[in-house]
Parts: structure tokens; sequence; C-alpha cells
């Protein structure tokens, strides 16, 4: 026995080629689940058992795909960093995320977006479908965006009947033949038959030629890709029962790696999507699909936050980048952490790590001069170093001058309680503008000077309360 793991670079064998694919994320909002089952059968037929994978890898840039795996999310439309974190995707770069909502067949959208996935920045394509709990709406406009995103953007635009429009300006007048209700067929989507069950996909364009003239729509064709179109042809009527996709066993052969079969009787009786692997049993028992993970909190003897490694009051399983909220013994929210997450002690609820100071590596006696997120790469650089002679160069400097100086407090939002923007405090320089040498002044002025000074550079590397890190919940556990 073992279990189905989903690997970072899969392989499909399609018309006698081997491509290397990426993923396919799908996070069902509420609005969209009545469909998940279907949908995910839809997805994984198609890039497994036709010609899509084929026809998007045509294009300059395209991509083939496979499905990385499901959830369901509770997620604003086009937020796709809360899919990625709700559905624990780990997606690669260029791989798709895909978020289903909507309360009703209107369209979608396609594009990119950068997430934080385990810390680390990954860019990715996106595709959002506004189907509501349409299935038909689902697979014709969520096969159309998939396409968009592994190709060009626009590669099944004149498709559904789009003339000239605002994302594909150059689709010419025969684009229209699609167009609507009434179109031929209605907005380019067609029934398909694939392994066993009827869906309704989009025609899409054959390559980038011809992606602006109908001429070029085509139909998907079946390959057999993956496995044939009935994995269960082998299977006699006394062996019949679950088969996992990638089984073997008793004459089945070619199935979906993330679909359980049932075979009866030589036939495909139905097939069920395992969104989270199926698992291939010993000879004589029936295959199954993987359970779906424990909820981290559900033996949490106590709420509160969580790391998503802490294995204090019972917690146990979560995502290490996560930060849990424990409430009842269930997940109430996730929080993720890209600089990781903090384990408190016994009785303290967990946190987020901070992010890394701002002014890491500043020169000791030079607070913020090079403060990163104070202006460009050469920012401050007219004061480091500076000595008392700095003069009126920077003494009367607005705050938002640039790149002459990159002092702590540029970023706050309004002028510092002193006087210049000298990181070694406004009343030195001030007095160098005077045009006073200092080595005159009264021993009083000087030492009040400097104190001043002294008290300045305190006050700005003085940590403010939350300032720019973050807290952890008050919440007690």
């Amino acid at each position: 026995m073992r279990a189905l793991r989903l690997l970072p670079i899969a392989l499909l064998g399609l018309s006698g080629r081997a491509l290397a694919a990426n993923h396919l994320w799908i996070g069902y909002n509420p609005s969209a689940r009545a469909c998940e089952n279907a949908t995910t059968s839809f997805f994984n037929c198609v890039l497994g058992q036709t010609d899509f994978n084929e026809l998007a890898v045509g294009f300059p840039y395209g991509e083939a795909l496979v499905v990385g795996g499901t959830a369901n999310v509770s997620c604003n439309d086009g937020d796709f960093q809360c899919v990625v974190n709700q559905g624990g995707f780990r997606p690669a770069a260029y791989d798709i995320v895909m978020e289903l909502s909507g309360t009703y067949w209107k369209g979608g959208w396609n594009g990119t977006a950068t997430v934080s996935v385990g810390g680390q920045s990954v860019f990715v394509n996106t595709a959002f479908v506004f189907a509501g709990n349409s299935c038909e709406g689902q697979t014709c406009l969520g096969a159309h965006e998939a396409f968009e995103a592994a190709t060009d953007g626009i590669s099944a635009d004149c498709c559904n009947g789009q003339v000239h429009s605002k994302s594909c300006a150059g689709c010419d007048a025969t684009c229209g033949r699609d167009s609507g209700n009434s179109g031929n067929p209605p907005w380019g989507c067609y029934p398909m038959t694939c392994g066993g069950a009827t869906y309704y996909m989009e025609l899409v364009s054959k390559d980038a030629a011809s992606q602006y003239d109908i001429s070029g729509c085509v139909a998907l064709t079946a390959t057999g890709g993956g496995g044939g179109s009935n994995p269960c042809a082998g299977v006699s009527a006394a062996n019949g029962g679950l088969y996992c996709g990638s089984s073997t066993e008793n004459g089945f052969s070619g199935g979906n790696p993330t679909s359980l079969y049932d075979c009866q009787n030589g036939q495909v009786a139905s097939q069920q999507s395992c969104q989270y692997g199926c698992t291939v049993e010993p000879s004589g028992t029936n295959d199954q699909c993987n359970p779906p993970p424990k909820d981290p909190c559900s033996t949490a003897t106590y709420g509160g936050y969580y790391c998503g490694e802490s294995t204090e009051n019972g917690f146990g399983g979560g995502n290490p980048d996560l930060l849990y909220l424990c409430n009842g013994g269930k997940t109430q929210s996730t929080t993720p952490c890209p600089y990781g997450c903090t384990i408190e002690p016994a009785g303290t609820n967990d946190q987020c790590a901070p992010p890394p100071p701002s002014d890491a590596g500043s020169d000791e006696g030079d607070a913020g001069v090079k403060n990163l997120d104070a202006g460009p790469a050469d920012a401050g650089l007219a004061d480091a170093g500076a000595a008392e002679d700095a003069g009126a160069a920077d003494a009367g400097e607005p705050l938002d001058a640039g790149a002459s100086d990159a002092g702590p407090e540029a970023d706050a939002g309004g002028p510092p309680t002193d006087a210049g923007k000298g990181a070694d405090g406004g009343e030195v320089h001030a007095m160098g503008a005077a045009g006073c040498g200092c080595g005159s002044a009264p021993a009083e002025s000087w030492l009040f000077a400097f104190a001043a000074a002294a008290l300045s550079l305190w006050r700005r590397r003085r940590p403010e309360t939350g300032g720019g890190r973050r807290r952890g919940p008050l919440a007690e556990r």
C-alpha cells in the first residue's frame, strides 16, 4: 500500500511525448461549492485525456497543466493570497491559482500575482471565474481562463464571441459568430464527453497565429493521454470495485492519478475526484481517496493562537507557515507568517515573527542612514559620515528632500521633533549653519548641544510601541 504524493513537476504522456507540467490550484468559495466534484473531475479529465496541454504548449511560453489540489475557501474575489493560505496550497513559479465565486454565470478574467509561500515570494498566473453554482458555467468559463492563463492571456477570447474587445483588440469581426446565447455554439461552449461523463467545454484557439480569427477556434480532441478513455476496460466483472487512477491491479490501467474509479463489468460506473490524493490498497481491497487532513485545532484543549508547529495543549499537525486561532476545537482563522512563527512559552499566545528591522546593518553612529525603506538606493549618502561642517547643506532641508538624506523619520508621516534632518541631531547642524566653529563657544553651550544631540539620537533609536513589528494577539489561552 502506498499513498500518492503530488510532485513539484509532473510528466504527462500526451500523444507520445512527455510534457513538463505546472499545477492548477483551485479554490471554491461557498457560493460555488455545489459543483466542486464535477468541476474538479472535469479538469482532471481535460488535462489528462485531451489535447488541451498539447495546444497550450504550442503557444510561445505556453505551459502544460495538471491539477495540483483543490480546497474550500472563503476569500474576497481576486484575493489569491487568501486562496493560497486557506487552501494550504504551495504553488511554484508560473503555476495557476484559480478562484471560483459569484452567484450566477457571468464571466471571468486572468492575470498574474505575487504570493507568499513558505516565506518566499512566488510569481503565479491567476484565473478568476464568476459562475456561482452553475456547473456548466464553471467548466466552460474555467477552461477559458485556465487555457488563457497557461498561454498568452487572450487565446480563447475570439472563441467566445469577443470582437475588438478591451482584452482582445485584435479579435476581428468573424469572432462574433459565437457571441451571445444565439452563438454557434452559444458563447463558444459545447458539450464534450470525457472519461464517460459529459461536461461543457469552450472552444480555444489552436495556435497564436490564428487566435484573432474564428477559423482558429477548435474543440478539444480526446487523446487517451494519462490513460485511455475507459481505464476499467481490462477489469473483469469478477474484479469490479474501486480503483485509484494510478493502479495497475486486475487489468486496470491509465486512469487519472487523482481520481477514484468504480469499475463494473469493464466500464466506469462512476468517477470521484480525490482532493487529497488516492491510496492504492492491497490486492482484494477497494482503493480509497485519502481523507482530508485533520483540523490541528480539533485536539487543542485551550483556545488561542498557535503556530502550525506547536504541540502545546494537544494542538498538532498545522502548516508551519501559518498562525492558527483555535476556538472550540476548530480553526477560526489562519494568518500567514512570511517571516516564520514564534512559539511562545506555555500560557502565552504564539505570534508571527516580525520582519527584520528596516535599518539592519546601519552604521553605529548614524542611525537610519542605511534605512532601506527611506528612498532610492543612494538615499542618505549626502550626510553619510558627515561632520559638524555639514552646515546649511542639510540644516533646513524639508523632510521629503529625497536622496539628500534618508533619516529614520523619512516615512513617519511628519517632520521630526528636532530642527534638522541629520542623524546626529539638528541642533549641531544648525550651529554650523550659523557660521559657528563651536571651538570658542562657552562650555555650557557645548555641553547643552552635545546633550541635546545625544537625546535626539536616543529618541530616534528607541523602539516605539508596535512600530514596524507584528505583535502577537492579546487574547488569553
